[in-house]
């Protein structure tokens, strides 16, 4: 699920102020058309082009020479010679990517970047506001406030096409600008989940409430634990790359591992709910009780229990390991049947390293 929030607004506005506090969601990521511009001005057909033009690909010295003539012509132009390269770069850039995505466009209505948009959002002030507010940005403020206020749109025109006003002049304090903004966008946020265990190896057990909290979520993070003082078979690396060979079906899964707490990771993911699998009785009384724990730490982030299918209560990573290490120790060339609890393509896994560990136990049995 991916929605694009478009935010513009006149220099001095407070749209930067506005984006910056946004990004504290994890679930929010940003594309900032200036920064893109500056890092356009290295790119050796944008340097021709205002070779072309100006006789200066040099950022201050263009700067300058606009100031001096204040001939809106010169910014729209320039605005012509970065408006595709842009957009070029957020088609690459926004593609993959999920969740609420704010493009930072102080020209988004001149350069029709708001046909991207799924939202618009227009900030909107005074002039005289808006110049007090960016007065200490440069020794000659003035100038180039009014050269860039007479080469954007009017606020007028703007608002015509804008989904929604914020007028940032009557509310002075940043945070009501950000209550407003955040009724706007939070109905587009991703429901996101994470699911969590130790997954040596994956089961098909965990797949069933993977693929099942999948479809309930928009974004789900399957979170490998990694704890220091457990013994794991496959390293968290393999279990990573199994998981993701695993659920390779699914559009909507996130593969991370963590060290700390699950209450952290699901933070650090923007996660609103942990989803726990219920296998039998014992799984409830266990969940019900961690979930009593995480609820008195943090009752914003909801555990969502899921039912495993029947065929999977006898599932666990334990006991397909215990199988195969007691069937290949008494017979390594036999083949247990362990495809109800996993894949083929995670028992071959299993089985090399299974042989590797093997033969390091022989190798340092022979050197001792």
């Amino acid at each position: 699920m991916r929605t694009i929030v478009g935010i513009t607004g006149k220099i001095g506005a407070g749209k930067s102020t506005l984006i910056k506090s946004l990004c504290d969601d994890p679930n929010i990521q940003v594309f900032d058309c200036d920064a893109v511009v500056m890092s356009l001005y290295d790119d050796p057909h944008i340097k021709k082009q205002l070779n072309d033009k100006f006789k200066s690909a040099d950022r201050d010295t263009l700067r300058a020479l606009f100031i001096k003539q204040q001939n809106t012509i010169h910014l729209h132009d320039i605005n012509k010679i970065f408006a595709r390269p842009i957009y070029d770069f957020f088609i690459q850039w926004v593609r993959g990517r999920q969740g609420v995505i704010l493009i930072d466009a102080p020209m988004l209505f001149e350069n029709d970047m708001d046909g991207l948009c799924d939202v618009t959002i227009q900030l909107s002030a005074t002039a005289a506001t808006r110049l007090t507010r960016i007065e200490d940005r440069s020794e000659r403020t003035g100038e180039l406030f009014n050269l860039i206020n007479a080469h954007q749109w009017s606020d007028a025109r703007r608002e015509e096409k804008a989904d929604f006003t914020l007028n940032t002049e009557t509310y002075v304090p940043v945070y009501h600008i950000v209550y407003l903004a955040n009724q706007i966008i939070d109905p587009y946020l991703p429901k996101v989940a994470i699911y969590a265990g130790s997954f040596d190896p994956i089961t098909k057990g965990h797949l069933d409430i993977i693929e099942k909290a999948a479809i309930l979520f928009d974004i789900l993070y399957v979170a490998v634990g990694i704890n220091e003082q457990k013994t794991h078979l496959l390293t968290s690396k393999t279990r990573m790359e199994l998981i993701e060979t695993e659920t390779s079906h699914l559009t909507n899964i996130n593969i991370v591992c963590y060290s700390d707490v699950l209450l952290a990771a699901a933070r650090r993911c923007g996660a609103s709910y942990m989803v726990r699998g219920i296998r039998n009785e014992a799984d409830v009384i266990n969940e019900m009780s961690m979930n009593g724990i995480h609820n008195a730490a943090d009752s914003s982030i909801q555990t969502i229990f899921i039912p495993a299918d029947p065929k999977y209560q006898y599932v666990s990573s334990s006991a397909a390991k215990v199988l195969l290490t007691s069937h290949t120790s008494n017979d390594p060339k036999g083949v247990v049947d362990v495809s109800w609890m996993i894949s083929d393509n995670v028992r071959q896994q299993l089985m090399i390293q299974q042989i590797h560990d093997h033969s390091n136990d022989n190798s340092v049995t022979a050197n001792s």
